[in-house]
């Protein structure tokens, strides 16, 4: 019961539901972030390989604040076989499009939208922003402003830096750059445009000169801006500049000493741009065609290989604490929920972690600036940084099964924002072949050569009106096989981003009482390639796993109603009648002592591990379009309720040795729930005589009951207490009526 020192209950509730709710159903994912957020009441989610060392997940949940949808894409980045970085539209800063436009014409895996940016005018990004080891656009001058960086090392990183640029040319001309690729230009200063800026769209100021440089020697000095030119040649998707190495405006040396000031050696072919204003405009009047000019950059403090860079604001997380006064960035709404994005680092730096989380939408409250920090570090960020938010949030994905890349985030606008660049992540040229890749884990086939694991399943749903055995589905593409009707694929991205209750409640088919459900399993490494049987290392065994509606559990199912394929990644269910069948599927390594081979490579590597490889769980739900009479097993008897063509379900029993958990809004709520006996409890029990409707047949309550004590008696306006099950539940199709019984003492 209740401890001393807690605060004294004064009522007792005890609940028996009976309904036409489906059986408590398991989450869709293997690994999930949800656990760990704040106040999470309920919640679910999809986890899926995108890339050796990259996954993407996506999650709902029901917080004490509200609901909350969210997409996390998680990267190693020091693995060869994938890289992470900002990816222009269109190769330009200027001419913005579609998160996934940008994704899909890239070859990207995965993206989220990046930093703020000059909307309704130049569209160009705000900060900083490298690609390739090139500076593409110079840090914003604002406190405010800081970057992630990512370093050849393999390691990131968050803080602030600026950057400071020279012209010089014959007689002592020396003209200061206050940036690259800037969206304004200072009074009295100079921007350099190299590409990078497709003249479509110009700053907003009017008094300028401009200086046109090719190859390092002037061509030309003229009045107003540059005429717009074409912005960058086919193919180069990421928008690399001839601005590398030593060349000017360049991050990243193999001196650390001389790592950001480089001495300049501009592209032959390439024509520079610097944009000029007052002072710095009457200096360049001293310049004729064809003087040799040189162009310095120098980013401060000195990072050794700088490989991509993007920018934001504010910083979120620092040394794994919420960054104090987030509240006072009130220009991005800081107080109130919305949209947003934001990046993350671990302790180690090792692991990028990418959050977009939707808002202002239906099922989607959006989160405050501090809960986006708090959200961060529950996602096992140690640093964070807020990126542009509102519409602009946005995350695509490339789907496994079809190959196409799919929007992995719901818009607050219904329709996705154009951006600058996105952060995306790809495969790199380093990639293994499908023929020879491992998976990294140190296992190998008995030939010896590198064993690819499974990471993720996904299970395809068939309904078949006719009955069909295992050995039909070789069959099943001929013209005279059983027609059948694609239910869809379990887990779904695409159901995933809808979220909401069904989410929360998993996956599930429903089909016809009297039909097959062929269930199709495919097997996906951690690069999220698809496994045919013959690449499924020998150790590794798929198993499937069943659990009946509750009539007939205790007996071992038939071959006539469930049988799976002798190569597992196929299985049959034949469903008589209605009911929800939960199954699972999952990989496990054999216990197994390890080769010389694995143990060579990875000593430490257990051969015999408890938990799953990848697991996915589904529900199918047969339901009776006809409206028969069928059983409900109540107190262990079947029993038949036929009124008006209905029947009743039983949804929980409470006799199940996971228990229901309490819940309150707030600490100073006091709650406790527990499991107790109608036929012998004396602190809850016996209640007043029950009202039975004769309408509805429902039987008396008998058995174990959930037992409530709470006490609202707290001074916030809202208290509430809740009883939470261990597992969401899910109402089937053609549900009327939740029915229950409940009594309470009157207290409060």
């Amino acid at each position: 019961m209740i401890p001393n020192s807690a605060v004294a209950f004064a009522t007792a509730i005890a609940v028996v539901l009976f309904g036409l709710i489906s059986s408590i159903s398991r989450p869709a994912a293997c690994a999930s972030s949800a656990a760990s957020m704040p106040g999470i009441l309920l919640s679910n989610s999809i986890v899926t390989p995108i890339a050796d060392g990259a996954s993407f997940e996506r999650m709902t949940a029901l917080t004490s604040a509200g609901w909350v949808q969210m997409s996390v894409i998680r990267v190693d980045l020091s693995s060869p076989d994938v890289a992470v970085g900002p990816v222009l539209a269109d190769g330009v800063l200027t001419s913005p499009k579609g998160v996934a436009s940008i994704a899909e014409e890239s070859g990207l895996v995965a993206a989220i939208n990046g930093d703020f940016f000059d909307i309704g005018a130049t569209s160009a990004p705000l900060s900083m922003l490298v690609a390739d080891g090139q500076i593409i656009r110079s840090p914003r001058k604002d406190p405010d402003f800081a970057s992630l960086v990512i370093c050849g090392d393999g390691t990131g990183l968050i803080g602030q830096w600026t950057w400071k640029g020279v012209l010089k040319g014959p007689d002592g001309v020396e003209i200061t750059l206050a940036g690259l690729n800037e969206i304004s230009v200072p009074s009295d200063l100079a921007v350099v445009y190299d590409h990078h800026w497709s003249w479509e769209k110009r700053p907003g100021s009017s008094d300028v000169h401009h200086l046109a440089i090719r190859g390092g020697v002037v061509e030309s000095y003229s009045p107003g801006w540059p005429a717009p030119t074409s912005s960058i040649a086919p193919g180069d998707v990421n928008g690399s500049s001839g601005i590398r190495g030593d060349e000017p405006g360049t991050v990243g040396n193999d001196s650390p000493d001389d790592a950001n000031a480089q001495t300049p050696q501009l592209p032959g072919d390439e024509v520079i741009y610097v944009v000029l204003r007052g002072h710095s405009a009457e200096i360049a009047r001293k310049l004729s065609p064809g003087d040799p000019v040189s162009i310095d950059g120098t980013l401060a403090p000195a990072t050794s290989e700088i490989l991509f860079a993007f920018s934001g604001k504010p910083v979120l997380v620092k040394d794994g604490v919420v960054v104090s006064g987030l509240w006072t960035h009130t220009g991005i709404q800081s107080l109130f929920a919305a949209p947003r994005t934001a990046v993350g680092l671990t302790e180690d730096g090792n692991t990028l972690i990418m959050a977009v989380v939707d808002g202002r939408l239906p099922g989607a409250r959006g989160v405050t600036l501090k809960e986006l920090a708090e959200i961060m570090i529950s996602l096992g960020a140690h640093e964070a940084l807020n990126l542009d938010g509102g519409g602009s949030s946005t995350a695509a994905v490339q789907d496994l099964a079809t190959g196409r890349i799919m929007l992995a985030s719901r818009p607050s606008g219904g329709l996705q924002r154009r951006v600058p660049y996105a952060i995306g992540v790809w495969h790199t040229s380093s990639h293994a072949t499908e023929a020879d890749s491992a998976d990294g884990d140190g296992a190998f086939n008995d030939n010896g050569s590198a064993a690819r694991i499974p990471a993720f399943i996904s299970v395809s749903v068939e309904s078949e009106r006719l009955s069909a055995s295992v050995e039909d589905l070789e069959g099943a593409g001929s013209d005279d096989a059983p027609r059948r009707t694609h239910l869809g694929s379990f887990p779904s991205i695409e159901a995933a981003v809808m979220g909401g209750p069904p989410f929360l409640a998993g996956p599930e088919a429903s089909l016809d009482v009297h039909s097959n459900a062929i269930l199709t399993a495919t097997i996906y490494d951690s690069s999220g390639r698809p496994m045919a049987a013959d690449d499924i290392p020998n150790d590794i065994e798929i198993i499937w796993e069943v659990i009946p509606p509750k009539y007939l559990r205790g007996i071992p199912l038939p071959d006539e109603l469930w049988s799976v394929s002798e190569d597992s990644l196929s299985a049959v269910l034949f469903c008589g009648t209605p009911g929800r069948f939960d199954i699972t599927v999952k990989a496990l390594r054999a216990e197994r002592e390890p080769t010389s081979r694995e143990a060579e490579v990875r000593p430490e590597m257990p051969m015999g591990e408890g938990s799953p490889l990848a697991r996915t769980s589904l529900a199918v739900r047969t339901v009776d379009q006809e409206n028969t009479i069928v059983p409900m097993a109540i107190g262990g008897d079947a029993e038949m309720v036929n009124e008006a063509g209905r029947y009743l379900a039983l949804v929980e029993d409470f006799e199940s040795p996971v228990s229901w958990v309490e819940a309150a809004s707030s600490p100073s709520v006091g709650c406790m729930v527990e499991n107790v006996n109608m036929e012998t409890s004396e602190s809850h029990f016996p209640p007043p005589a029950w009202s039975v409707s004769e309408a509805t047949s429902l039987p008396a309550p008998a058995g174990i009951a959930l037992a409530m004590d709470y006490d609202l008696r707290a001074p916030e306006k809202t208290r509430a207490a809740y009883a939470k099950p261990p597992q969401p539940s899910t109402l089937p199709v053609g549900t009327s009526a939740i029915l229950m019984w409940v009594h309470g003492d009157g207290g409060s």
